[in-house]
């Protein structure tokens, strides 16, 4: 009886113990908790960041953001490269800090899922054409964006610049050879769309000798145009003479085209047919020959491989293939040309040819992408 009743009176003591012990560590739990939470709240959301340093590296990592938004030219500021350790880069050693390009909702994204330009040709591909403007050498109807241009260098020895002053005026000039000029070319090319898949333009083109201010031969001419930036059609006619090479009026006729088989490759095909309509009553022509083979003069046929600027997917310096955009900066075209000249007997025509001969051009383009 006497130990159940000290048991009775030791029960309402033990469960005050147990019930203490519990409220406190209940209570040190919710610290902890809240500790947690407050030394969460004090760690700044991470960026992800390139830093490009004065000795030519770009570093790819991630910068607190509370630190970022205080960091200004010439500080230090604490970094952490993929794949290391924080470390703290100083003001002299840093060029400059911008975020990441491949950044969505504030994550990196893997490698194969970098965004894409937006950008589709009408071949829909995923980035432009950039000599939709031209063939060969002759220009189709298509403008130039205003300050697009491009640099061509034709066999080593003939090289070419032209600029869009306008979106609609392109001027050209071009020199066989640099010193001496052996021939100079100044030209200029109005284009202007009608509506989508149609173009016209035109232009005049002279040809001098600068070492004796001789005029060689002057052109104007007229095109229009078929199609868009990745395929089209050109037919253009004008007239030349006036200079030492044409005596008489000729009349040029040109067609050509392009088409886009793959993102970096076009086949490209430029014809001349040249006819002087004063032959057709020479004396010296047979009157056996037609009106036409009596004013034909020369046929030039080609058909080149155009390779497009391969797209570049690493971050694109000042200099690279392809813009930040995706506009392509060079094209190569490969291929052959042939040209047919008439020649007259007696009471007879013949032909001759010339060729295939190979064709070699190189083209750097500059400017804004215009897309």
């Amino acid at each position: 009886m006497g130990t159940f009743s000290f048991v009775l009176f030791l029960s309402p003591l033990l469960a005050q113990d147990i019930s203490a012990e519990d409220i406190k560590s209940t209570e040190d739990t919710n610290v902890d908790v809240e500790e947690d939470s407050a030394e969460a709240e004090t760690v700044s959301a991470l960026i992800h960041v390139n830093i490009v340093l004065k000795n030519g590296l770009t570093l790819i990592g991630t910068v607190e953001q509370k630190k970022l938004l205080l960091w200004s030219q010439g500080a230090s500021i604490d970094f952490t490269p993929e794949g290391g350790e924080e470390t703290t880069l100083t003001g002299e050693q840093i060029v400059s800090i911008v975020q990441s390009a491949y950044v969505q909702d504030g994550k990196p994204l893997p490698a194969q899922e970098k965004p894409k330009s937006t950008y589709t040709s009408p071949a829909g591909y995923e980035f432009p054409n950039p000599a939709a403007s031209r063939y060969l050498y002759v220009p189709s109807a298509i403008p130039l964006q205003k300050n697009q241009g491009y640099v061509s260098q034709k066999y080593g020895l003939f090289s070419s610049v032209a600029y869009a002053a306008t979106d609609n005026l392109s001027l050209l000039f071009g020199t066989l050879t640099f010193f001496p000029p052996a021939m100079t070319i100044f030209g200029a090319k109005y284009g202007v769309k009608i509506k989508d898949n149609l173009h016209v333009s035109f232009g005049g083109e002279t040809f001098i000798f600068p070492m004796s201010t001789m005029v060689l031969a002057s052109i104007g001419f007229g095109a229009v145009t078929f199609g868009d930036a990745d395929n089209n059609f050109t037919i253009a006619s004008g007239i030349a003479g006036g200079g030492e090479f044409i005596s008489e009026p000729s009349i040029p006729f040109m067609f050509a085209g392009q088409k886009r088989i793959a993102p970096s490759v076009s086949l490209v095909t430029e014809n001349w047919v040249l006819m002087e309509p004063a032959n057709v009553s020479s004396p010296a022509l047979p009157d056996t020959a037609g009106v036409f083979y009596q004013s034909w003069v020369a046929n030039i046929h080609s058909g080149t491989v155009r390779i497009i600027g391969r797209r570049n997917e690493k971050p694109i310096r000042r200099g690279g293939l392809m813009t930040a955009e995706g506009y392509p900066r060079t094209t190569w075209d490969l291929g052959l040309l042939m040209m047919i000249f008439p020649y007259y007997q007696a009471s007879s025509m013949d032909v001759d040819l010339i060729g295939p001969l190979p064709w070699l051009d190189w083209t750097w383009h500059f400017g804004p992408s215009g897309y």
